[in-house]
């Protein structure tokens, strides 16, 4: 392969992604935004997405309360991801039960289906933050497989404080040393 041909090499665009507010149920709104703003910053920490900032999120949401309001499943969540210009929506729910439950769901806005839907549980308040990541990782490995139609097994990502990065991006950090 020579190098012209290596120069041309197109790279996907950055798939747009919006996180809405996570409900809540036998929980606080403070716990539930924890972890919508915890799987937030763990799409942000990926290179392949561009984050639909909160409060651009928000704004439409405010605008289309009525509209938001009786949004239940994925082809209304869809219809507000399209006027967000977004290709991803990401929603789910805390419920507390004798523990937490984190529900996520990822919409894809074109085909206003689900991808992707997950629910792990943290035994206390304290974990809830590390199994959100977690759950979030597994959420763009779906997200990856559906985008480069590659299976599962073969994505990994390298976690890097808050932020992951697929492993096949790496060499375009460079060397960090």
């Amino acid at each position: 392969v020579n190098a012209n041909a290596q120069s041309k090499k197109i790279i996907p665009s950055k798939k747009r992604i919006a996180v809405f507010n996570f409900k809540q149920v036998n929980t606080t709104n403070a716990i539930a935004t924890i972890v919508r703003n915890t799987v937030e910053m763990k799409f942000f920490g990926n290179s392949s997405y561009e984050v639909l900032e909160q409060n651009q999120v928000e704004i439409l949401l405010k605008e289309r309360k009525k509209q938001y309001s009786n949004c239940h499943d994925e082809k209304c969540a869809a219809a507000l991801g399209a006027m967000l210009k977004a290709d991803y929506i990401v929603t789910g729910s805390v419920d507390k039960l004798d523990s937490f439950i984190i529900n996520i769901k990822l919409v894809d806005v074109k085909k206003r289906t689900v991808i992707y839907a997950q629910s792990k549980e943290s035994k206390n308040l304290s974990n809830i933050r590390a199994v959100t990541k977690k759950l979030t990782e597994e959420c763009a490995r779906a997200v990856e497989k559906k985008f480069k139609g590659i299976p599962d097994s073969q994505i990994s990502f390298y976690a890097f404080g808050n932020f992951f990065i697929p492993t096949g991006q790496l060499a375009s950090l460079g060397d960090p040393g």
